[in-house]
């Protein structure tokens, strides 16, 4: 790593605690810990459990990705309120309570309080109780000048372990967001994430899960910011945006996709609309199916029809290289061929009913 002289040692010093005391390192390493296939298959090895089903394993890494202004923080709290409570919100179900650590670099105080609050309102006004003893904030506003650790510097690691071994231990960290809490003098460059990753695999070896919260670059759709090694090490991640036609005057609506899971495929990871909405009393999470849903599901009906794409945009006002995008998001790369196939269907159909009985 660039910026950091000596990081081999750093990461492997001796004076760092290990997971086990009795392996002493060697030129610098751990004793390396090999098996054949034969005793990896006969471990008795416990099934991959979740702090939040389906994103979050225990002893997992991940991260949610999303341009500024999204509601990512909101989306990461509402997890953290969740986790630690042991109860459920729109795509996103946590069946125990476990221990939570959320780390903010950016937000005064006051702002965390608030949103804390209003979740939390939400939350019960729907029923479900908040036990706020095991969400645990290490905010940059109630630090001395402000001062938070930079995970990618090995140095200020056992400070931070020191932190949580002060509050008892916990099972998930969120750091919201990587930004805030990374020094990093080129995010693009993959040698620079070393140690940030190694900080995050040294987690997870104490029985810990990680979810980093990142920006976006310009290119919202390639995920998070910098070099792709960032999510080399990655359980699940997941990439927020603004479903496509969307406009200010919906209010808080977000299109969650994921763009890596390693544990789980099909339906239960599928992409799905969520929006933050202002009740009596707080902040309540629903499902929601924003204009791009709704435009694809009329798009299909019609080519089901046996409509082109000339005869949708005549029809329903909307250009024909906006059609064409917003069927290409779901999927449909040739609608003149659905559009024909529904055509001869009907043809077929109609002269069955125009077929005269022979006697």
């Amino acid at each position: 790593m660039d910026n950091y002289d000596g990081l081999d040692q750093e990461l492997y010093d001796d004076d760092y605690s290990y997971s086990s005391d009795k392996e002493r390192p060697i030129y610098g390493l751990p004793a390396a810990r090999i098996y054949s296939l034969d005793e990896l298959l006969q471990m008795d090895l416990p099934p991959i459990e979740w702090l939040l089903y389906p994103f979050i394993p225990i002893k997992g890494v991940c991260m949610i990705a999303a341009p500024r202004g999204i509601g990512k923080s909101f989306l990461a709290m509402t997890m953290a309120i969740a986790v630690s409570s042991g109860i459920s919100f729109p795509g996103f179900k946590a069946k125990k309570q476990y221990r939570v650590l959320y780390m903010d670099g950016e937000m005064n105080g006051r702002t965390l309080q608030d949103r804390f609050n209003a979740l939390i309102a939400g939350f019960e006004q729907n029923g479900q109780s908040v036990n706020t003893e095991n969400l645990h904030i290490y905010g940059c506003d109630f630090q001395n000048d402000a001062t938070m650790p930079d995970i990618a510097n090995p140095r200020h690691w056992p400070s931070l372990d020191n932190a949580i071994r002060n509050i008892g231990d916990v099972d998930l960290i969120i750091l919201d967001n990587i930004y805030t809490l990374y020094n990093c003098p080129d995010e693009n460059a993959a040698s620079n994430w070393q140690a940030f990753n190694k900080w995050s695999v040294l987690q997870r070896a104490e029985g810990r899960s990680v979810l980093w919260i990142h920006h976006t670059g310009k290119d919202a759709d390639k995920g998070g910011r910098g070099s792709s090694a960032i999510e080399t090490i990655l359980d699940a991640s997941i990439l927020l945006k603004r479903p496509q036609g969307y406009a200010t005057n919906q209010g808080a609506i977000i299109s969650v996709e994921y763009t890596k899971c390693r544990s789980i495929a099909g339906n239960e990871v599928s992409k799905f609309t969520m929006k933050l909405s202002n009740s009596d009393t707080g902040l309540i999470w629903t499902l929601a199916q924003g204009k791009e849903e709704q435009e694809i599901a009329e798009f299909v009906e019609m080519l089901n029809s046996g409509m082109d794409v000339n005869q949708i945009a005549e029809e329903t006002g909307v250009s024909k290289s906006r059609i064409y995008a917003i069927l290409k998001s779901a999927g449909i790369s040739k609608p003149a061929a659905i559009a024909k196939a529904a055509q001869q269907q009907l043809t077929e159909e109609n002269k069955k009913l125009i077929q005269i009985p022979v006697l």
